[in-house]
């Protein structure tokens, strides 16, 4: 019977522990998921702000 609960016990603490690591890397992975975000907007904004100046600069030229 000392097994059995010894075992139990284990389980549990690993279980306990499974979920603390879970947790934090689906904390870490939103805080990610924002600065990708943030990242892309910026890369948008920059290439559209090249393509305007670009799309000026051909009209000019012709």
């Amino acid at each position: 019977m000392d097994g059995l609960e010894s075992a139990m016990e284990t389980s549990r603490q690993s279980l306990k522990q499974a979920s603390k690591r879970l947790r934090r890397a689906m904390v870490q992975s939103q805080s990610n998921h924002v600065l990708y975000v943030f990242l892309f907007a910026i890369a948008v904004f920059f290439a559209l702000y090249f393509w305007n100046k670009l799309y000026k600069l051909l009209r000019w030229i012709l």
